[in-house]
């Protein structure tokens, strides 16, 4: 079995879905492509899923993520950077790498902050709404 996946700009509770192509040229070239979103910030929702037959057959995973818009169209490389260093902070966390101990009776909430930063600028909840417009988007047969 193979996966899929698709990209939605998510606006509020509405969904517009963007097309693979179109999310490369953004994301992994920095082309200018959102001119209409321009100095704003976009909610992103990868989805992705099984497929049978190249059909959606079941959601594997969903992840949304918040990116800012340049007044050209293109990402913001600075608020990039940020969420690509916040995503690495959460993983020295998991594989226990920080290499200093905080002084006796100091408190470390270093990690703390940053995860709390991290799901504040750049990693926002999936709600409800969003999420049955992209389960109706990806199996219209379904009700």
């Amino acid at each position: 079995m193979s996966l899929g996946h698709r990209v939605y700009i998510v606006q509020g509770d509405n969904i517009v879905r963007m097309s693979q192509k179109a999310f490369d040229r953004l994301y992994f070239r920095g082309e200018a492509i959102l001119p209409q979103f321009a100095n704003r910030t976009l909610d992103i929702a990868l989805v992705f899923y099984k497929l049978e037959n190249r059909r959606p057959l079941e959601v594997v995973r969903i992840d949304l993520s918040r990116h800012k818009v340049r007044g050209d169209g293109s990402l913001d490389p600075e608020h990039e950077q940020e969420a690509g260093q916040l995503y690495v902070r959460r993983l020295d966390g998991v594989f226990g790498s920080k290499t200093s101990s905080p002084a006796v009776g100091v408190v470390d909430a270093e990690a703390r902050f940053a995860e709390r930063r991290l799901e504040a600028k750049h990693a926002p909840k999936l709600r409800g709404p969003v999420l049955r417009k992209i389960l109706a988007d990806l199996f219209p047969n379904r009700r």
